[in-house]
């Protein structure tokens, strides 16, 4: 959980720099969030929404990834192809993320 507001105070202060084109903070959100992450299966597929840093940082994800998406980077997985904060990680089971909120409703029940 310290990892994700670490993450968010950094995000905000590149987005607020302009070095960054977008970035939606978890503060406030992560027990929760670190709570249900913890309650799934390795086999589980996740549909986050744009807030679920926390969830992929308690999945494994690297956080030298989730950096590399915000800032479209060579090693980015989805090739700067999707704006930052909305990540797809098929190897961490995560669909990729949908801004408009409720949309992962029917992404989850087609898995």
């Amino acid at each position: 959980m310290l990892l994700s507001r670490a993450l968010d105070e950094r995000g905000m202060t590149l987005q607020r720099q302009g070095r960054i084109g977008f970035y939606v903070p978890v503060e406030g959100q992560e027990g929760a969030q670190v709570g249900c992450a913890a309650a799934l299966e390795p086999e589980d597929w996740l549909c986050p929404g744009y807030r679920e840093t926390a969830v992929a940082l308690t999945r494994g994800v690297p956080l030298t990834l989730l950096l590399s998406q915000l800032y479209g980077g060579r090693t980015d997985l989805c090739l700067g192809r999707q704006m930052p904060n909305h990540f797809a990680f098929r190897q961490y089971r995560f669909v990729s993320t949908s801004s408009p909120i409720g949309t992962q409703i029917p992404h989850a029940v087609g898995l």
